[in-house]
């Protein structure tokens, strides 16, 4: 296999199950942490009324999604939930680790265990809820979604539960205590940082 430009360059993963707030976490990561960048992921799914294009989505049609899986030009994707495709390109890698950054990746499951196992440099963090009930709650709050789309979430969220156990590390983002998550979060990532001999 041809070594990719990136393959050695030290990659950030956090993961979660939807409305755990990990989108909450990774933007106070990135606030206090000037040498990391997030990878803008692509997706499929439509954008949402708070979306901002580039921000933390490139937003494509399924169509052009297949078409570049076809060319290559994914690190990797997934078809998640059963609806959308969601994606990291390499371009987007290779582009953070040219500019002398850190990437960061909110990415599912699915790609963190593709990357875990082409990468040796991926640090994956699991964010979870106090308890399932919780989490619950939170998406209930969201009213994003009906009792029928609720219960095929909670499927995949319970099999996001038991993939999340091969994580290196998981937190836990109590409700009210996201400062303490980023803190948590932050020295997990800051320790790697410091192993590497750069100050943060």
């Amino acid at each position: 296999m041809k070594k990719m430009p990136f393959s050695d360059t030290r990659m950030f993963i956090i993961s979660g199950s939807s409305g755990v707030g990990k989108s909450s976490v990774v933007k106070g990561l990135l606030a206090r942490m000037s040498y990391l960048e997030l990878s803008v992921s692509c997706t499929t799914r439509p954008p949402r009324p708070d979306d901002k294009a580039g921000k933390i989505y490139q937003f494509m049609s399924k169509d052009e999604f297949q078409t570049r899986v076809q060319k290559g030009d994914f690190l990797e994707w997934a078809f998640v939930h059963g609806k959308h495709y969601y994606g990291t390109l390499k371009s987007e890698i290779e582009h953070i680790s040219a500019s002398g950054k850190m990437p960061l990746l909110e990415i599912e499951v699915q790609g963190a265990q593709i990357l875990s196992a082409q990468f040796p440099n991926v640090v994956t963090i699991f964010i979870k809820p106090e308890s399932l009930e919780e989490l619950v709650s939170r998406i209930r709050r969201r009213g994003t979604m009906n009792e029928d789309e609720l219960k095929k979430r909670m499927h995949s969220i319970q099999m996001e539960t038991t993939e999340s156990e091969k994580y290196e590390y998981s937190v836990i983002n109590r409700e009210g205590e996201l400062e303490k998550t980023v803190n948590e979060v932050a020295h997990i990532i800051q320790k790697y940082r410091d192993n590497q001999g750069i100050a943060g």
